[in-house]
């Protein structure tokens, strides 16, 4: 639980946490490893059934919706596997509104969510913004991930041509 940008909660269940954001003004984060988990969460934060389908169905591509009180979007964040020259992708499901996050990651860590709370903790002033200042944060290490990705791939072709234009046959 965030209040003016600073974390006051943690480790409560999500409708503890829900009210505790609600009573101080501020919003809960929670994060979820199973999308089957948020059928517990509808009646807490009363996520549209659209959204909460699309986040069930899995294996989407990267998606915004807006709804009435909030938005959901599905977002796709990429790995590069230099050992195998392989890219690795996954979805991580996201609801915000405006006193409630709930970040839905099936793979584990396909975003670093400690690593996002830790650089958003040290600026409580963006913190202090809400959910859709996490929602940033979230986005931001997605695409720096790309960034990696795109590293790596470039790395592979330039070892491809250096083969294919090799004065050797």
């Amino acid at each position: 639980v965030y209040v003016e940008g600073r974390r006051v909660a943690e480790g409560l269940l999500p409708a503890e946490a829900i009210e505790q954001a609600q009573a101080a003004g501020g919003f809960a984060w929670i994060g979820v490893h199973d999308s089957a988990d948020l059928v517990a969460l509808e009646g807490v934060i009363h996520l549209h059934p659209l959204a909460i389908q699309e986040a069930m169905r899995g294996h989407e591509r990267s998606k915004f919706m807006r709804f009435d009180d909030g938005i959901f979007l599905a977002l796709q964040p990429a790995r590069y596997h230099d050992a195998t020259e392989s890219v690795e992708c996954h979805e991580v499901d996201i609801f915000a509104g405006k006193r409630y996050i709930v970040t839905i990651d099936d793979a584990h860590n396909a975003i670093d969510t400690d690593a996002v709370r830790g650089q958003l903790e040290e600026h409580p002033d963006i913190l202090a913004r809400g959910p859709f200042a996490v929602v940033w944060g979230l986005l931001e290490q997605v695409t720096r991930g790309y960034r990696a990705v795109l590293g790596g791939v470039e790395n592979d072709i330039d070892e491809i041509e250096d083969q294919l234009f090799a004065p050797e046959p």
